[in-house]
């Protein structure tokens, strides 16, 4: 397709793209093929990662692909980048590999997928991680964080967290609290499951320890077995003890793999290159159709920027240090209590002021 765009001035006809085939590669491309090609070159993603794998008889084994449009969106989701892998329910049989990210605005995005002929397995994660290490970002934006950037979460798939430790052994690394309660179902029982979630997701140690005596109360040593998971892999409180860890932003499940393996689920009943196609087209519709996402964050500011545009800022010291804001009540010059903003000690009594350096919402 390059090299046809390359030579001819005038729009790109199937049978340039057949004939450049089998002059440059001496591959003999069918004539529908040739028409696809055309189609995707207006979809182009300049800067995407495909990776291949053959076996000795020239079949393909392994296939990746990472959209370039999905690499430069990564800045603008929750770096909490969730991994899982499911079953093709074809007559080609493999495992798909999938990596995926919520945005703000809870949407869901694939970020990259693998399709191989062998089950799930250290050696697939590690050919898929591979992958996508050059698609993640790794420099963490907050200087406090000792970790790189994106947290990974998965279901402590064996594999998977042997690949981890190779691929990226400066990220850090989550559970997913639904397959911890299902593995501590299996091992203790439903009565201590039935706390997972709730101590995953609580960041009030007082509450985290009350679920931890109901769970003692049970049997110790079903509390050793939760304890013998790393709190800082799955429990919330450790953020607050330890400001190093990267945020994952209220992040505890692998749910939102679950969603995007619900997207292309009748993909997973077809060949390989349908799959491909299926999955390809899903993550750039969702792009096409998800673009005005923003607007319903601008209209809740734009609400917000309404209800405090009758307050009015008076400078209280000279030198810009000093504020106080009111609003002015009917019949009156100003109100009876001002709320000081002092800039220079970052402090506002209105509410909390904050984050990394910049202004916080005023409540």
């Amino acid at each position: 397709m390059d090299h046809v765009i390359e030579l001819k001035d005038g729009t790109p006809l199937s049978k340039d793209v057949m004939k450049a085939a089998a002059n440059v590669q001496g591959v003999r491309a069918s004539y529908n093929q040739a028409y696809c090609s055309i189609g995707r070159a207006v979809l182009r993603n300049e800067d995407s990662t495909v990776r291949t794998e053959s076996d000795a008889d020239q079949r393909l084994r392994h296939l990746g692909i990472c959209p370039g449009i999905m690499k430069r969106s990564l800045r603008h989701v929750r770096p909490v980048l969730s991994l899982d892998g499911a079953h093709l329910m074809s007559k080609w049989k493999g495992t798909l590999y999938i990596a995926s990210v919520q945005t703000a605005c809870n949407n869901i995005y694939r970020v990259s997928f693998a399709i191989m002929k062998d089950g799930e397995d250290a050696e697939g994660w590690r050919w898929f991680l591979e992958l996508l290490v050059q698609a993640v970002p790794m420099q963490h934006p907050d200087n406090r964080c000792k970790f790189c950037y994106f947290t990974l979460i998965s279901d402590r798939q064996k594999g998977l967290i042997q690949a981890l430790q190779q691929e990226f052994p400066d990220n850090h690394h989550c559970f997913c609290s639904v397959h911890i309660a299902r593995n501590v179902e299996k091992e203790v029982g439903k009565q201590v499951a039935k706390h997972v979630y709730a101590l995953s997701a609580t960041f009030s140690k007082r509450e985290s320890d009350k679920l931890m005596a109901k769970n003692n109360a049970i049997s110790v040593p079903r509390k050793k077995y939760l304890e013998g998971i790393a709190a800082n892999q799955w429990r919330s409180t450790s953020w607050v003890d330890d400001p190093t860890l990267p945020p994952r932003f209220g992040i505890v499940t692998t749910n939102m793999s679950e969603s995007a393996n619900s997207m292309v689920g009748e993909a997973r009943s077809g060949s390989w290159l349908e799959c491909t196609n299926n999955i390809v087209r899903t993550m750039m519709n969702r792009n096409y159709e998800r673009e005005g996402v923003v607007d319903k964050v601008a209209g809740f500011l734009e609400r917000r920027w309404k209800s405090c545009s009758c307050f009015q800022v008076r400078e209280v010291v000279k030198g810009g240090r000093q504020f106080d804001v009111f609003r002015p009540s009917r019949g009156e010059s100003q109100p009876e209590s001002n709320p000081l903003l002092d800039v220079r000690e970052q402090t506002c009594e209105f509410g909390k002021w904050k984050v990394a350096g910049a202004w916080s919402s005023l409540h």
